[in-house]
Parts: C-alpha cells; structure tokens; sequence
C-alpha cells in the first residue's frame, strides 16, 4: 500500500508541475527610475508588464527592498489639472502589455530614507492574485529623464 500512495503522490506532484508550467509567465521588463534630488523623500518607477500566460492576472501590489512604500498610480489630467490617483486594481487579460510610463501608470516610491543615485539598481517584486510574484530590477537614470535609460 506505501508503494502505491507514494506513486499516486509523485504522480498527482508531477501532474501538478506540469499543469502550472503551461500557463506560461508574467514578466517585468525595462523597469527604470529618476535620480532623486538631495531631500527628496519620493520617487517613480516605470516598467512593462506583460501576461505571457493563458490566464488573466490581477497586480496585488509592488514591493521592494527600499526603506519606502510602494503603490501603483496613474496621472489623470482633471480640468486641465494633472493629478495622480492610487490604482485599485490592475488586471492583464492573456497576452496583454502595459507600459508604466511618465504621464501614466507608474509606481510611487513614498518615504524613501535615502537619494537614488545615476547608475544604480535596486530590486522590486510584483506580487499578483494567484501568480507567482515576478522580481526585477531597477536602473536609476538621470533626473529629468522621460525614457527608460
């Protein structure tokens, strides 16, 4: 009886690995922030995001190893007023990207204890509704920059 649990759980293990494989990724790509200016306590991340997998997934948050808050927001112009808006709930369909770029989505870094600095990197993690989280990096470029470095 041992020999025979022990194959139906390697089998019900396996099928499950195989299962899981097949609903394909999400992935962080290109993701890029702003050197910050001496005092400055925030700063933007932008990135792509794409759903790679057979799936819709749903962005639970973003985290990193910065000594800050990480929120997802998006600048909305209101009466010729541009204002950012904390994102309740972001959602990719099978296939689709999105760009987090200056003038929409981005991730806000809140209460950073430290400058970001020309050159250097640092890592995030987007955790997902059902999905493993996804890890990247971030390259800080320069301050007034509009493009990913």
């Amino acid at each position: 009886m041992r020999i025979r649990v022990s194959h139906f759980i390697l089998f019900f293990l396996c099928f499950s690995w195989t299962a899981a494989a097949s609903e394909g990724s999400v992935t962080v790509t290109a993701a890029w922030s702003r050197a910050t200016a001496p005092g400055a306590s925030t700063a933007v991340v932008y990135l792509r995001l794409e759903n790679q997998s057979n799936l819709t997934v749903t962005v639970e948050g973003v985290e990193t190893s910065m000594d800050a808050k990480a929120r997802i927001h998006k600048t909305v112009s209101k009466e010729g007023v541009m204002k950012m808006t904390p994102v309740k709930e972001l959602s990719l369909a099978p296939g689709e990207q999105v760009e987090f770029k200056p003038g929409g989505l981005h991730v806000m870094l809140m209460g950073l204890t430290r400058l970001l600095d020309e050159g250097e990197t640092f890592p995030i993690r987007v955790t997902f509704l059902k999905h493993p989280d996804v890890r990247a990096d971030v390259l800080v470029g320069t301050a007034g920059q509009m493009k990913a470095p």
